[in-house]
């Protein structure tokens, strides 16, 4: 893009899917989300890639299993917990 010149492969499937699935995982609408779960899709790609080929068939299942149980993303589990846990601290 710096040189006025868009490779097809950034509008390849994976590249937007991998955007798609990094924020669902985290959470949608918030940019810490997004953050977590590129670092969450990035930690299960290495560690499934290194037992199996077929990496991409257990991250999209993983990836079904959270859409179904886990529907506000990572971030949406973690940030009750976290605020209730400052909420206690700052209690005397």
């Amino acid at each position: 893009m710096l040189r006025g010149f868009v490779s097809p492969e950034l509008l390849f499937f994976s590249t937007s899917g991998t955007a798609v699935i990094t924020v669902v995982l985290g959470g949608v609408g918030t940019l810490v989300g997004a953050l977590y779960g590129s670092v969450l899709l990035t930690l299960l790609k290495s560690l499934i890639g290194s037992f199996t080929e077929h990496h991409l068939i257990v991250i999209g299942l993983l990836f079904m299993g959270a859409v179904i149980f886990l529907p506000r993303g990572f971030i949406g589990v973690v940030r009750p917990a976290l605020a209730q846990r400052l909420t206690a601290a700052r209690k005397p």
